[in-house]
């Protein structure tokens, strides 16, 4: 048996080893309510936070990835899916009747661990689990624990001298009447039905998840004016529909900016950032702005982007695209937050852009167990 050279143990380190624990503090994001549950019985209720700025990262079957916060999850649990005591090899001297890998009576604990996670709209996904840091603040101080696919210990030591995390249940004690929502109706691939009343035979239909702007690949189903999307984690959606040389993009009452001198001032400034903001794309047009309904700090913006001139490699690009802003408005400036793009052309000398246009009906989404219906009467 061939054993995995240094190199190759440092390439896949995001899924190797490690659940330990250390004491420290840090600069946290927004804390939630939960209690954490040790492998050697010893249970923690506390606050748990993850790193400012980094997400979960949920490895779901061969090719899909999932990137979450805490604010989705329920429950989230570490399963020991591989448990022994792993022999150390040594290389032996080939050409002298020696095999050149040697077990040693030397072992060492190893774990293997799968993740379940529980979303708080009732969904449930299994796989692995990239990297992560939690911290526990309970009694004063704070816990961290980094959280690794692989787990090992040290020559000597047994299984049970290694703990590790087992589970983390998030609760909101200031709501304990809250109902949880009915979890979603989902196809093997983890899809929802969405249903486009409004749509042409003919149309495509675009999505960005609202808060994080993952593109959400809809695809059409033998059904007219029915696709199937992949989930959102809990979250809403950003949708717009294209047919024929028309995009319509889901804005809320397809109003262009907020009413009055607020509204002007904030488009005024939204399309100084947008300008100043370091891109591949040169030409940038402002279409509309709206505030959150999450957040009063974040600013989206829809906007066209292309190039003045060609590149070699690149030819005349033109992409429809979200970004989104954190808005200080007592400073009067805006830091770029991230980008989701709904559509694109490779060339523009080859083909035309469509034109935009804004829909209020398309921002109203009905979200239920079993399907969500884009362009309801009303929406929740």
């Amino acid at each position: 048996m061939k054993k995995p050279s240094a190199t190759q143990g440092a390439k896949y380190a995001f899924l190797a080893a490690l659940v330990w624990l250390v004491a420290g503090t840090a600069a946290l994001a927004t804390p939630r309510n939960a209690t954490v549950t040790l492998s050697n019985g010893e249970v923690i209720a506390g606050k748990v936070s993850i790193t400012p700025g980094s997400q979960i990262r949920l490895y779901v079957g061969e090719k899909q990835v999932r990137n979450f916060g805490l604010e989705g999850l329920a429950r989230i649990e570490f399963e020991a899916e591989v448990e022994k005591m792993q022999h150390k090899y040594v290389k032996g001297e080939i050409g002298r009747g020696i095999d050149p890998i040697i077990a040693l009576e030397q072992s060492y604990p190893l774990r293997e661990f799968l993740v379940h996670a529980e979303m708080r709209d009732g969904a449930r996904l299994s796989g692995a689990f990239g990297t992560v840091v939690f911290y526990v603040q309970a009694g004063g101080g704070t816990q961290k624990y980094v959280v690794m696919r692989k787990q090992t210990g040290k020559v000597g030591q047994k299984l049970e001298d290694i703990v590790y995390i087992r589970k983390i249940e998030f609760h909101e004690d200031e709501q304990p009447e809250a109902k949880a929502p009915e979890a979603p109706e989902l196809d093997e691939k983890g899809r929802i039905m969405v249903r486009v009343p409004s749509a042409q035979p003919d149309a495509e239909l675009y999505a960005l998840s609202y808060d994080k702007l993952t593109r959400l690949k809809p695809e059409k189903t033998a059904e007219a004016g029915a696709f199937k999307m992949e989930w959102p984690l809990g979250e809403s959606a950003w949708f717009a529909v294209h047919a024929g040389n028309r995009i319509a993009v889901g804005w809320p009452n397809a109003q262009v900016k907020p009413e009055g001198p607020e509204g002007e001032a904030l488009w005024n400034l939204t399309n100084k950032f947008l300008h100043e903001e370091p891109n591949f794309f040169t030409v940038r047009q402002l279409l509309a702005i709206c505030g959150s309904s999450e957040r009063r700090d974040t600013i989206y913006s829809l906007v066209i982007l292309t190039r003045e001139e060609k590149k070699q490699w690149a030819e005349k690009p033109w992409r429809l695209s979200i970004w989104k802003w954190k808005y200080d408005s007592d400073a009067q400036t805006m830091r770029m937050l991230g980008e989701g793009m709904f559509f694109r052309i490779g060339d523009t000398t080859k083909a035309a852009p469509p034109e935009v246009e804004l829909s209020g009906e398309l921002h109203r989404v009905k979200r239920g167990p079993a399907e969500w219906v884009v362009g309801a009467e009303k929406a929740p």
